[in-house]
């Protein structure tokens, strides 16, 4: 094999890598969300984090804080269908979700899309 094509077989590698590091970062988003493991939920995001979601935004990591602490209840969080396009240390996806919540007296499902922007910090996908 020669050289370009031993070069290119490693870019072409290292993005599906990248690709499934997401995958795995959205992942523990939603278990964390659901069990409520505020610390190492926040360090999944970067510095200038911002969220918009249907029920609140944030755009700082106090807001962010704020906005995940008074999260109840906490949803089941099930993404799935993700697109997702790498970009050197950048990449977006977007990703199907199911959202269950079960209440004292009823249950609510939620259904959505989040359209989502990724950075690289540090070697490790926020």
């Amino acid at each position: 094999m020669a050289d370009k094509e031993i070069e290119d077989l490693k870019k072409r590698l290292a993005v599906l890598e990248d690709i499934e590091e997401i995958r795995k970062l959205r992942a523990r988003y939603g278990y964390l969300v659901h069990e409520s493991k505020l610390e190492e939920l926040m360090s999944l995001f970067s510095e200038d984090a911002s969220g918009d979601y249907p029920y609140g935004q944030f755009k700082d990591k106090a807001a962010q804080r704020a906005f995940f602490t008074r999260m109840r209840p906490r949803p089941v969080n099930m993404s799935h269908n993700a697109v997702i396009e790498v970009h050197g240390d950048r990449a977006t996806a977007e990703w199907y979700y199911t959202g269950s919540f079960a209440g004292k007296t009823n249950a609510t499902t939620l259904v959505g899309k989040y359209q989502e922007e990724y950075v690289k910090e540090g070697g490790v996908w926020k």
